[in-house]
């Protein structure tokens, strides 16, 4: 399949962000900033233009600002629950840009693992891809774990959450919706231009309770459940998670890891065939 020019632009910057990142060297923080919000603006209007939309304005040579590239995918369908934690990241390249300083290094990391978060699960949802098949050309593999690349996944969060708890929570979120619209996929089931799992839907909560009967995951899971659909949305809609929002990241990152172990454990048992495919979906 070929790459848009946009595309492959905004994996350069993502390799960019990843190698300034890694050598924690401050004064290159500022220019990780720089090349995450580039690397965003471009994957948004690469898919525009997959979608056949114009990322010029009126016909002319001046293109869509990120913040109407993103109105623009919302009228189609594609929704960027991300934008809150963009709008701080812009903010703060937009003030970059304009006055001498240097963001310090939890900042940076903040925003570089909620960006590689945003990345992983827009390209598998929007492009039916995955970052790391879309890096190997730009980024060497001594780089690759800190993308979580050819590491154990547990090994990977942990160390994300010990960085930055809410990129954490959503990553995991984001594996384990992964790792089932893989299996569905696999017999025909697909979901287009929505992420599937709600983990308030019914059919969520069916796959659970399914779960928990064949013993993969504990049936303490279901009483939990509400919380996860709500620390969720609050850590997209108010990015800087402060204490006033009483969000139990611990607890909530460590019910989405035994979540997560849970369908990766039915997965490697071939659990999800013909008859539980049936049984999910009322075929």
């Amino acid at each position: 399949m070929k790459r848009s020019p946009l595309l492959i632009s905004s994996m350069e910057c993502i390799a960019h962000s990843t190698e300034l990142i890694s050598q924690k060297n401050k004064i290159k923080y500022k220019f990780v900033i720089l090349h995450l919000a580039n690397a965003i603006e471009l994957i948004l209007k690469a898919k525009l233009i997959e979608e056949g939309k114009s990322i010029y304005i009126n016909n002319k040579s001046q293109t869509l600002s990120v913040w109407e590239t993103i109105n623009q995918l919302s009228k189609i369908g594609v929704e960027i629950e991300e934008r809150p934690i963009f709008e701080l990241l812009f903010d703060d390249r937009n003030t970059l840009q304009h006055r001498f300083g240097y963001p310090n290094l939890d900042t940076v990391e903040y925003y570089f693992f909620n960006v590689i978060s945003f990345f992983k699960r827009f390209l598998f949802e929007e492009f039916n891809t995955e970052l790391q098949n879309e890096l190997k050309i730009h980024l060497e593999n001594r780089y690759y774990d800190y993308l979580g690349f050819e590491q154990d996944i547990f090994e990977y969060l942990n160390s994300v959450y010990n960085k930055t708890p809410t990129a954490a929570v959503l990553e995991t979120y984001n594996e384990i919706n992964k790792e089932l619209i893989n299996q569905f996929n696999l017999h025909g089931i697909y979901f287009s231009n929505v992420t599937y799992i709600n983990f308030s839907h019914p059919s969520f909560v069916k796959i659970l309770r399914i779960l928990i009967r064949d013993d993969y995951l504990h049936e303490n899971v279901m009483n939990q459940l509400h919380i996860l659909s709500e620390v969720r949305k609050s850590i997209v809609s108010h990015p800087k998670i402060n204490n006033e929002l009483n969000l139990d990241l611990k607890s909530t990152f460590s019910l989405l890891k035994e979540l997560l172990k849970g369908v990766r454990s039915a997965i490697a048992d071939g659990y999800f065939n013909e008859t539980i495919i049936k049984e999910l979906f009322n075929f």
